[in-house]
């Protein structure tokens, strides 16, 4: 059983046997305690801008030496989304400088390759991680006061800063490994970047939490650059087998692109035990295709654990049990509330996320096996936003989700996002459902197809292709098909646009609203555009 701890520095503090973080992409391997020892310098840089600043978190060295500082120095870090793949340069300066306004810094710490590449901006100094850490003197570590600030993922609407006091992100930490269960010689592999709340507090810092006396008493974290992943997505795979990893954590999209080109049969997954999917929706399709390809490595499906979370909650609320296979659920079609009763047509069918972890609570608004909205309590749901708005009830603590779905045998089931709600002469779709009818289609990119609603009710779909020698005439009469079975609606208009072209996230999730309003002024590069005459 875990102790109780009151911090997060208490709660990842290195064991009294050794730790070794591995960062891949620079070749690097240092002990955790050396690491712990070296990062209390920032105590002083820390006192040189009033125990707060700005970050854009890398999957680096001196980026954890920084992030170890600043928990034992006690700082309010925020953490600034890192420009996703094709970001309008413009659109994301405007948005650093508001957060940075808005909480009060003028520091953002950066990775040395990357201060090169930001512009210079009057409002706000950009300095590098090995320049803080070459900071003379010292100062006092006061880890009780150590604050997180991490954003929502602004898919549906502008990022909001989540206020996450240290001790409920080691709450959160504390229920992952409750249901995780570390055991001796663990190593987690992760390229998940730390920008990124299940890169961060999934991987990294549960996984040094899980390494301590009061868990695995000792193990290995391996590190790689997100941009490795990306580039070569059989990257992450081939260092779960070089290292052994027992512990890895996914979302859905990244399962598609490790498993797209054949793996080399030398490849040994024998030791993965606990393989979390979570950060969006989870698929029954994907889950089937990873375990599938990953077979003849001696994977086993039963590591697959399905998960929920959000920003507001540190990170996991839901867990699939590992060493227990997962499962998917279908509810009948139910009334759920939002701002008015709104029918789902088509039975939900979904991929269980799992019990709440230790401690948390999960409810349903409506009646008994409904589809309704979720609500999440727990010890490390967030009070408020930066912007002093309350995300919990008062009274009662729930924080009500904009997720809906339901719960079956004690595990969630989730649906999709309120606001993905579409209406389609009078019929109501998650905009994930008419995604996933045509995840199976030849010639679109795997997990790169975007529903959306455009003005006048018009449905329409917009996908990356995989190549430019696609017939997308063909492709988008494929897609209207696949749409029409499994939806039973017809698209009113299919787009394509070239590979890393779709706004996204920084966490990788769609754009929509944005992506909307590109389609209408014409300013989102497209390669063609089929259009009906009407949407039926």
């Amino acid at each position: 059983m875990a102790l109780v701890v009151s911090t997060l520095a208490e709660c990842i503090e290195p064991g009294r046997i050794e730790t070794t973080l591995h960062f891949l992409d620079e070749r690097e391997e240092v002990s955790y305690s050396s690491l712990w020892r070296r990062s209390r310098c920032i105590a002083a840089w820390a006192q040189q801008v009033d125990r707060r600043c700005a970050v854009l978190l890398t999957n680096s060295n001196a980026c954890v030496a920084f992030l170890l500082g600043a928990i034992q120095s006690g700082m309010k870090i925020v953490s600034l989304p890192l420009p996703s793949r094709g970001a309008n340069t413009e659109w994301y300066l405007s948005l650093i400088l508001a957060i940075c306004k808005e909480a009060q810094v003028d520091t953002v710490v950066v990775d040395a390759s990357l201060k090169a590449e930001l512009p210079v901006l009057d409002s706000i100094r950009f300095i590098g991680y090995d320049e803080t850490l070459s900071t003379i003197g010292t100062g006092s570590l006061e880890p009780d006061e150590f604050v997180l600030v991490q954003f929502t993922s602004g898919s549906t609407s502008d990022p909001k800063g989540v206020l996450l006091p240290g001790s409920q992100i080691a709450a959160n930490i504390e229920a992952i490994l409750d249901r995780v269960r570390p055991e001796k010689g663990d190593v987690a592999c992760s390229w998940l970047p730390l920008s990124h709340d299940m890169g961060l507090i999934g991987m990294l810092l549960s996984g040094l939490a899980g390494t301590s006396d009061r868990w695995a008493k000792g193990g290995h974290i391996v590190l790689l650059r997100p941009e490795s992943f990306l580039r070569n997505p059989r990257s992450w795979l081939e260092a779960c087998s070089e290292f052994r990893a027992t512990i890895t954590a996914s979302p859905n999209f990244a399962l598609d692109l490790a498993v797209r080109r054949a793996l080399p049969s030398s490849l040994d997954l024998r030791w993965l035990r606990t393989c979390i999917v979570g950060g969006e929706p989870v698929r029954q399709m994907t889950l089937e295709k990873f375990a599938l390809a990953l077979e003849p490595l001696r994977f086993n499906e039963v590591a697959i654990c399905p998960a929920y979370g959000l920003a507001e909650a540190a990170l996991a609320v839901t867990m699939s049990s590992p060493r227990v296979r997962w499962s998917e659920g279908t509810s009948n079609a139910s009334p759920f509330e939002a701002d008015e009763s709104i029918n789902i047509e088509n039975p939900i069918s979904s991929v269980s996320v799992g019990k709440p972890l230790k401690g948390y609570e999960v409810r349903i608004d409506g009646l008994p096996g409904a589809v309704g909205r979720i609500s999440v309590r727990g010890p490390s749901v967030s009070k408020q936003y930066m912007d002093g708005s309350a995300i919990t009830d008062k009274d009662t603590q729930w924080y009500e989700t904009s997720d809906v779905g339901f719960v079956r045998d004690g595990e969630l089931h989730v649906g999709g996002r309120i606001d993905d709600v579409f209406l389609v002469r009078g019929r109501k779709l998650f905009a994930t459902d008419i995604e996933a009818a045509v995840a199976p289609v030849a010639g679109v990119r795997s997990g790169r197809s975007v529903a959306l609603m455009m003005p006048g009710n018009r449905l329409a779909l917009i996908s990356e292709v995989k190549s430019e020698d696609v017939d997308l005439q063909t492709l988008a009469a494929a897609m209207r098909i696949a749409v029409v079975k499994q939806c039973g609606v017809s698209l009113g208009m299919v787009g394509f646009v070239d590979a890393g072209c779709l706004p996204m996230t920084s966490s990788g999730k769609f754009r929509r609203d944005h992506t909307v309003k590109e389609l209408v002024a014409g300013t989102l590069q497209m390669r063609e555009a089929y259009r009906r005459s009407s949407s039926m």
